[in-house]
């Protein structure tokens, strides 16, 4: 049996989706999360709570 990390709040990936030929790469994680990475490295995450923040190169915008 394993042993919890140290630390670790279990969160994982539930789902992804690769389309990074054209747009990026989207996920769904284990505690709600949805992100996008797009093919530009800009980010694009909504929490749980239905916060969204938009990460650029050089900065993050709420």
């Amino acid at each position: 049996m394993r042993t919890p990390i140290q630390g670790c709040h279990g969160v994982y990936i539930k789902k992804w989706v690769d389309y990074s030929s054209k747009y990026g790469l989207g996920y769904l994680l284990s505690d709600g999360t949805t992100g996008i990475y797009f093919n530009d490295a800009t980010k694009m995450v909504l929490d749980s709570t239905g916060r969204y923040f938009y990460i650029d190169q050089a900065k993050l915008i709420m």
